[in-house]
């Protein structure tokens, strides 16, 4: 049996964000031996089932998912940008690498060809008109991880997998696979929300899209 902040940790989302799950009834706790958790077994299934990558198990004294971050601190790092205009793709990918903030060793034109040679790989659309573009491999010059949204002016092809056109692109950019694997699966889970993908549609500011990530999947600051 799992109890709650484990069971947190192995989603890897923070025990506020999994405990909203429970009240909202996203997940179910049972109660055995006098005390409160899910079993292992349960939890993977869950997991397995919304596309969730489990993490493993902390070790004792290990960092908690609070101190590593979450998606929320690394959207907060990345910026939001409304009304952004391209006429492809390939267009997109140029403008947002000139706007997402990066320190000044990271060479933009090497990101640049990282990010078109994954998306010529396969389309990093997930569906829902969302896109999550990213290097095939990790930026190790970054202290953390980055994720940078835009919204687009008007809707752009990236050959997603359901036909529908991309209104809002998260740029990813992780120092490792770990880091990035936990961003997708929170973002992944936020996505799945009829309800967040409404709300994201409706995001006109700032303050509207981190309030809509901090409802439906992020954690405060």
């Amino acid at each position: 049996m799992l109890s709650p902040e484990e069971a947190a940790h192995l989603l890897g989302v923070p025990t506020d964000t999994f405990f909203r799950w429970v009240r909202q009834g996203k997940i179910l706790l049972k109660e055995r031996n006098g005390k409160t958790g899910i079993p292992y077994k349960e939890l993977e299934q869950w997991a397995r089932e919304r596309h969730i990558h489990l993490e493993p198990r902390r070790e004792k004294g290990g960092p908690s998912r609070e101190e590593e971050g979450n998606l929320l601190e690394a959207c907060r790092r990345g910026g939001v940008f409304f009304g952004v205009k391209a006429s492809s793709v390939e267009d997109f990918l140029a403008r947002a690498v000139e706007l997402v903030p990066l320190p000044p060793d990271v060479d933009r034109e090497n990101l640049l060809d990282r990010l078109l040679q994954r998306e010529h790989m396969a389309s990093t659309a997930l569906g829902e008109g969302v896109a999550v573009p990213h290097p095939r491999k990790p930026m190790a010059e970054l202290e953390k991880p980055i994720v940078s949204t835009f919204f687009l002016a008007e809707p752009l092809d990236f050959h997603a997998m359901d036909g529908k056109p991309v209104r809002v692109v998260f740029l990813m950019l992780s120092p490792s696979t770990r880091e990035h694997l936990k961003l997708l699966s929170q973002l992944a889970f936020f996505l799945q929300s009829p309800a967040a993908r409404a709300s994201l549609d409706q995001c006109g500011s700032e303050e509207e899209f981190f309030r809509v990530l901090e409802t439906f999947g992020g954690e405060k600051t």
